[in-house]
């Protein structure tokens, strides 16, 4: 044995980590990142607001938009629906292509303002929804207008009148929903399915 050297002793080089801690050190790691987002979320408002603050914001929106529900509906119904009628019986009447045209401006202005509407953030489909029925309306006026002057078939103002009322009575289907699970009653022009 040589002085100073213990033969028992190796000197090797630093042992490596194991591998095996790697996926734990992952796993916290996506955790404390998950918490992270989460807090902040909470901190910039990504909560829920309360049962009566979505109340009274529902109201607020179903109250804008009754005067331009029931305007719309008086042009859908006691206009533009008579008028496909008599395009389809062969006997529209002479003032029909400047009246349509007039529906259509109308209904323009109409869904440019309910676009503008503030709405609840739950009710941005339905929102949306009222917006595209409009949008359908306005086509369904230039297409009687349209059809008026001859320029074209009364088929595809049929067709843009049905997809107007398909997406009003969802739009209208989905905000009575909302009214009922927060315990509200249903405001008339939201109750009956066509804009009225």
């Amino acid at each position: 044995m040589t002085r100073g050297r213990m033969p028992f002793v190796r000197s090797s080089p630093r042992p490596r980590r194991s591998n095996r801690l790697r996926p734990a050190i992952a796993v916290v790691c996506v955790v404390a990142i998950g918490l992270a987002i989460g807090s902040v979320a909470l901190l910039l408002g990504g909560h829920r607001p309360s049962i009566e603050a979505q109340r009274n914001a529902l109201r607020n929106y179903a109250s804008a938009a009754q005067s331009l529900a029931q305007e719309g509906g008086g042009v859908v119904q006691q206009a533009m629906k008579p008028a496909v009628g008599s395009l389809q019986a062969g006997s529209p009447d002479r003032s029909l292509p400047a009246d349509a045209s007039g529906w259509a401006d109308q209904m323009q202005r109409l869904h440019d303002e309910w676009r503008r509407l503030v709405h609840p953030q739950d009710l941005e489909t339905t929102h949306r929804l009222f917006v595209r029925a409009l949008a359908a309306y306005v086509s369904a006026a230039r297409d009687i207008a349209a059809a008026a002057r001859g320029s074209m078939t009364v088929v595809a103002a049929i067709r843009a009148g049905q997809t107007g009322d398909r997406l009003w009575d969802q739009a209208a289907g989905r905000l009575r929903r909302e009214f009922l699970r927060l315990g509200l009653t249903v405001p008339g022009w939201v109750a009956a399915s066509q804009p009225a």
